[in-house]
């Protein structure tokens, strides 16, 4: 609660011209690609695609973030090495009774090559880390080498490819937990399943609620009025055209193949804008290519990853017009010192609202009567 009052403070002191005006700027000068952020009492942290899921923690969207090192504690056996993807927690319970889970994707052998299965952590502390449970995959593909996992996407058709699953996310309705994820190599799929045992086993039976020709991942679902919302990313990551689509439907099972357009490099002058993450229902992170001063990041058709091109963390304000979602980028007002632009950004915000409160002050007070002065 904490958190989402200051967010909502530092959200109201951003100015339309603020909106207009500049290109964004990262929240962070640190790689940081398919960004889950959570809330956690007075601070946020934000979990990054790399080796065992590196981490940062931060008091305000827009930083200072530091790092917390890896957040998954050792690889599960069933892992042949490699990064951890896209992976995304949440808190599961009540109070003394509650802990946090975190769903990742690793490399796994015996399916296609650079296939992954999905597995679970758990933890009671998530800043100080998540420990792999069980020693099998949570979601797995049959073939791969390892202990037959509790959802082996039974009933998937044979038109698509044998491959892995990557990109989970976590979704709660009620009482109701699922995870969604997505299934590797195209056409691509997004299927959900239903998660027991306070998220850490999950349902042998999953369903498929989207699949397109080309490719769609990062699936994150919420739910507003009488309808789902299905966020994802299309397009290859690693061009400027990536971009964040959204799709809306009455069942959690179905939603339509065509997506709407939510972040494009158009209307939020970042190059591949995607990977988004909902916090707080208000507050949305996703990720971007920064490719150095003076250069451009696209060379043809996909990013020029030569020096130190890398993805990183933006955040923006979620609204809704007509039940049609429209994210508002955070911009800092002017990034100066290129190796800390979060710090920047926040002593901007706080300047502004310093300067708003000393006008109101003097504008409010009066001159003390000789009455007042004397008893003073």
């Amino acid at each position: 609660m904490t958190v989402l009052v200051a967010v909502l403070a530092l959200l109201g002191a951003l100015t339309p011209a603020d909106a207009h005006e500049r290109t964004p700027a990262p929240v962070t000068s640190r790689a940081f690609a398919d960004p889950s952020v959570l809330s956690i009492g007075a601070e946020l942290l934000a979990i990054s695609t790399g080796s065992r899921a590196p981490g940062a923690i931060s008091s305000s969207p827009l930083g200072r973030w530091k790092s917390t090192g890896p957040l998954l504690h050792h690889l599960p056996g069933w892992a042949a090495g490699g990064a951890i993807w896209a992976a995304d927690a949440a808190h599961v319970g009540h109070g003394k009774h509650g802990h946090w889970v975190m769903y990742y994707s690793a490399p796994v052998r015996g399916l296609a090559s650079g296939a992954r299965c999905i597995g679970v952590a758990v933890s009671h502390d998530p800043s100080k880390g998540f420990n792999a449970r069980g020693r099998k995959p949570l979601v797995c593909p049959a073939g791969a080498q390892a202990r037959r996992a509790d959802d082996q996407l039974v009933g998937r058709t044979r038109r698509q490819p044998h491959s892995g699953v990557i990109d989970p996310s976590f979704f709660k309705r009620g009482k109701r937990m699922y995870l969604l994820y997505r299934t590797q190599r195209t056409p691509a799929s997004i299927r959900i399943v239903q998660l027991y045992h306070g998220g850490r086993r999950a349902s042998r039976h999953s369903h498929q609620i989207l699949q397109v020709p080309h490719i769609v991942e990062n699936p994150v679902l919420v739910h507003r009025g009488h309808r789902y919302v299905l966020f994802t990313s299309e397009g290859y990551f690693g061009s400027c055209g990536y971009r964040t689509t959204w799709r809306s439907s009455r069942s959690i099972l179905h939603f339509p193949t065509a997506g709407h357009e939510l972040l494009t490099d158009r209307r939020t002058r970042v190059c591949g804008p995607g990977g988004l993450d909902v916090t707080n229902k208000r507050l949305v992170f996703f990720h971007g290519w920064v490719c150095g001063a003076g250069r451009k990041c696209e060379f043809g058709h996909h990013v020029d990853t030569r020096g130190d091109s890398r993805r990183t963390l933006y955040a923006g304000r979620l609204t809704w017009r007509h039940g049609r979602p429209h994210v508002r980028t955070l911009r800092a007002a002017h990034v100066s010192a290129k190796k800390h632009p979060e710090r920047h950004a926040t002593r901007s915000a706080k300047k502004r609202r310093k300067k708003h409160h000393k006008h109101h002050h003097k504008k409010q007070s009066k001159k003390p009567s000789k009455k007042h002065a004397k008893r003073s």
